[in-house]
């Protein structure tokens, strides 16, 4: 993971560390950690492409969005509208060749 996006992360952990304090709920430190990492994440793959690696090389494959960057194996079940709208993995590989 670059500095810049854990950086991000641990701010947004630690403002749900003290929302959750202000309101009085129980939580814990990996809880909040896996939350911003979620809402961090979530936004990143909408607008920069993979979480991971940062390429815009996303496309479908089975039921997930993968990540067709060269020795990045990040993927994620597709669930949005967005997801389904990629292009296929078999699809671009046959463009590759």
């Amino acid at each position: 993971m670059n500095p810049e996006l854990k950086q991000k992360i641990e701010k947004r952990a630690y403002e749900i560390y003290q929302e959750r304090l202000k309101k009085g709920i129980s939580g814990s430190a990996l809880g909040d950690w896996l939350c911003a990492e979620a809402e961090i994440l979530k936004d990143r793959r909408m607008n920069d492409g993979c979480p991971r690696c940062g390429r815009k090389l996303l496309a479908l494959q089975d039921k997930y969005v993968i990540c067709l960057n060269p020795g990045c194996d990040w993927k994620i079940e597709a669930k949005r509208m967005e997801d389904f709208k990629l292009p296929k993995a078999v699809e671009v590989k046959k463009l590759w060749e």
